[in-house]
């Protein structure tokens, strides 16, 4: 048998794969895969409690399930957050989802342009608009989703009352009566924990509404006019009286070395009767004593025949960075709480107060029993939500001034109006 030339061996090799690819014995390569789309990764930076981790762990999960992306969440205490979150946008290192505080920040952020407009947002629709007027910019667009209210006013131990023989007091005069029957029986009308700056604002903040801003709702619009001051006759009756419930002997000892940690242990051990502080304390008082018949009301600060207005306001928001790369997700992620099922799971860790229209979370015996009231009265927002920053500041080192007796009421009152006016000038 003749052997093969090499030409026609290496044309062989050439046709080979043709003809049995042209009759169908042969699979065609594989086309090159499509790179992968990356997965979406959203940075939420926000000042929730640590006893809000596991409820915001939850609802992350959930939306990462329908979603498929990813949430890195990362939370710090009030103080330290308003510093970085400051940092973080003037180096436009900004979250892609991040908490505002309420009122004047949320004016000045938008103002600079760090925050994403939610007034075109379908979702928006769910919100309560009463509670958006916090959350709105200079311009009057919605900047922040309010996601909860919270009330500041009086928590107290209804066993306790009933003990002593005392009903709600309604009026400021019945409780200074109250107070005293209190503390004639062997207990601590009221626990205050001035320890933490914070804390000195909040008997200020539930007095405030009936006593000055009931009768001059433009109180703060006249202080941005001049033609108001703090150091003049409303709030001097604010201090005297909150000055006199010292004066009275009814805190206990030591309220600037005793912490907001110590006066929850304070009711939950029955040794106060009461404490002046928003809802979301009454979760940590059921933690430390689950038992306790606890009830809450507006703290009386009117005289007979007069109703007292609440101290109310959203707390807590949520904002989209206006420069994050991921806006469109950001958005979903705003639209995923307001859903009811979703923000339900919030409000009840959180003890708090609904801004989504229709939902109403049963969270407490305490809470529903002020929230019979807020049907049925007017609410102020929390002072400092109209104010220009910093002046809340001087406040509350002031409050803690005067009772450590280095500083007057007038003192302390005129230190405050010259930090608005520094402000306002600036």
């Amino acid at each position: 048998m003749r052997q093969m030339k090499p030409l026609f061996l290496l044309i062989l090799l050439v046709l080979a794969p043709m003809v049995i690819f042209a009759g169908g014995k042969a699979e065609a390569e594989p086309a090159a895969a499509a790179p992968a789309e990356e997965a979406i990764v959203l940075d939420v930076y926000h000042w929730f409690g640590p006893e809000m981790r596991d409820a915001i762990e939850e609802i992350n999960g959930l939306f990462k399930a329908e979603t498929g992306i990813e949430i890195v969440y990362e939370s710090a205490p009030t103080d330290q957050y308003r510093n970085v979150i400051k940092i973080k946008l003037a180096s436009g290192d900004a979250p892609d989802v991040f908490g505002v505080f309420p009122g004047t920040e949320v004016v000045e952020y938008s103002d600079a342009g760090h925050l994403a407009a939610l007034g075109g947002q379908s979702f928006m629709n769910r919100v309560m608009e009463g509670s958006t007027v916090v959350t709105r910019g200079s311009d009057g667009e919605v900047y922040a989703l309010p996601i909860d209210q919270n009330v500041v006013g009086v928590v107290y131990n209804r066993e306790i009352f009933q003990t002593v023989g005392v009903d709600v007091p309604e009026t400021w005069d019945d409780f200074l009566d109250v107070c005293q029957a209190i503390k004639d029986a062997g207990y601590y009308p009221l626990a205050l924990g001035n320890a933490d700056l914070w804390v000195t604002q909040l008997i200020p903040y539930a007095m405030a509404p009936s006593m000055i801003y009931k009768a001059n709702p433009d109180f703060d619009a006249q202080m941005y006019a001049g033609t108001r001051q703090f150091n003049g006759p409303e709030w001097k009756a604010v201090m005297e009286d909150y000055v006199e419930l010292n004066e009275r002997g009814f805190f206990h000892p030591g309220i600037l070395s005793t912490t907001y940690d110590q006066t929850i242990q304070l009711v939950a051990t029955e040794q106060a009767a009461m404490v002046v502080n928003g809802n979301w304390i009454i979760a940590g008082i059921r933690e430390g004593n689950p038992d306790l018949d606890l009830g809450m009301f507006p703290f009386p600060s009117v005289d007979a025949g007069e109703t007292a207005w609440i101290s109310g306001a959203v707390g807590i928001t949520l904002a989209a960075s206006a420069d994050s790369d991921n806006l469109d997700a950001a958005m979903q992620y705003l639209e995923f709480w307001t859903r009811p099922e979703i923000i339900s799971k919030y409000l009840m860790a959180k003890k708090a107060f609904s801004t989504i229209k229709g939902v109403s979370v049963d969270f407490d015996p305490a809470a529903g029993e002020i929230g019979a009231y807020l049907a049925k009265t007017n609410t102020y927002p929390f002072l400092d939500q109209g104010w220009p920053t910093g002046v809340q500041d001087v406040f509350l080192k002031g409050y803690q001034s005067v009772f450590a007796g280095q500083m007057s009421i007038e003192e302390m009152l005129q230190s405050v109006d010259d930090e608005w006016a520094a402000r306002v000038a600036d």
